[in-house]
């Protein structure tokens, strides 16, 4: 799944939603794509283990710390079968509470 924007901004709080429908556990890895003076090291939360049937919700800033500006692109490569799985990154202004949600199939 390709994510085109992640932010660890202050004013924002963003997560990665990733849901598994499969009967078997399904692990995940990020990578990243940092523009031109930005440094993106991977966090905890840039690896891990969805449980079946299960969801996983990932704080932005525990999947990657940057450096020189506060944004990033990501692929997240999930190991399940394509239909079991959805990926929702969800931000939230935590100045207006607003929030902005896009799911990818």
């Amino acid at each position: 799944v390709e994510l085109p924007y992640l932010s660890t901004f202050a004013s924002y709080n963003q997560r990665v939603y990733m849901v598994n429908r499969g009967a078997t556990a399904a692990t995940y890895s990020m990578t990243f794509q940092p523009e031109t003076g930005v440094t993106a090291v991977a966090g905890t939360g840039a690896t891990g283990t969805i449980p079946a049937g299960g969801t996983l919700s990932v704080k932005a800033s525990d999947i990657v710390t940057l450096t020189g500006k506060t944004r990033v692109a990501a692929t997240l490569s999930i190991v399940a079968a394509t239909a079991n799985v959805s990926v929702a990154p969800q931000q939230v202004n935590l100045s207006d509470k607003g929030t902005d949600t896009v799911t990818y199939k």
